[in-house]
């Protein structure tokens, strides 16, 4: 549960990219389903 809030913070902190976007968005996926 703690990993899916901390995804959101990686996900605002590399908002620079587009591609890192993607990447982080499935790392966030990853930890929801767990």
């Amino acid at each position: 549960m703690r990993e899916g809030h901390h995804c959101l913070m990686v996900y605002s902190s590399t908002y620079r990219g587009d591609w890192v976007q993607k990447m982080t968005r499935v790392t966030c996926d990853f930890g929801d389903t767990m």
